[in-house]
């Protein structure tokens, strides 16, 4: 036993003195190459995303390039991937559903790139659109709500879906209500006409929670002839 351990002393010390300098190398060569393996990766995401999100292309199209997103998020290399480049490949698988008229799907998708990656406004506006197109307003509420909040500019751009979230929720609608809060604060102005309901609505639901100076002050906003131009 004592020969033996003799003979193996030699080894150990060998491996102990190329430890600091062989073992590192070679974790930064492995590391090196994982890193191209993971730039491939978002490349060949890049490119099925774009298609699976234009919107002049053909229905085969889409199916095509959400099978590529398939392929790619079944890629074990996927999940070392960044939370935002995982949720945009849900994200265009969305859209790959949306622009088919695959609304369900579309919704679904959308929200699981929500739930790997919440910070972006456009995927809750994705979200909202597909919930409007399965006449699920008070979702699309919600989603808008939490849309506008990260990014008020867009706000403008989305008017005639305001318009139709106060036309077809029911009084008393809790997703209606924080959309109109948001609203009312951020520095959003409108020339059309039909914006004084906006804040008609919201002072019915701040009645509703019993918030009478908020309701107060809802029916004091001005009028739309009376308002500065549209902030884009």
């Amino acid at each position: 036993a004592m020969r033996r351990i003799f003979l193996l002393l030699p080894f150990a010390i060998l491996a102990a003195g190329c430890g600091p300098s062989v073992v590192p190398a070679a974790q930064k060569a492995l590391e090196a190459y994982s890193e191209v393996q993971l730039e491939e990766l978002k490349q060949s995401l890049n490119e099925s995303e774009a298609r699976a999100k234009d919107q002049d292309l053909s229905a085969e199209d889409w199916r095509t390039a959400d099978k590529e997103l398939q392929q790619h998020i079944a890629d074990p290399r996927f999940a070392s991937l960044d939370s935002s480049d995982r949720a945009e490949a849900w994200y265009a698988r969305g859209w790959a559903a949306f622009n088919a008229d695959d609304n369900a799907n579309a919704r679904d998708r959308f929200r699981k790139a929500l739930d790997i990656y919440d910070a972006e406004p456009w995927y809750w506006l994705s979200l909202a659109q597909s919930e409007m197109a399965l006449k699920d307003k008070e979702s699309a509420a919600a989603s808008f709500a939490q849309a506008f909040g990260r990014e008020p500019k867009l706000i403008p751009q989305f008017e005639e879906r305001l318009f139709a979230i106060v036309d077809g929720t029911e009084p008393g609608s809790r997703s209606t209500l924080e959309l109109l809060r948001v609203l009312d604060r951020n520095p959003w102005t409108s020339t059309d006409p039909r914006a004084g309901s906006l804040w008609r609505r919201l002072a019915l639901e701040e009645m509703h929670t019993g918030n009478r100076a908020a309701a107060i002050a809802a029916l004091g906003k001005k009028s739309p002839k009376k308002m500065g131009p549209r902030v884009l």
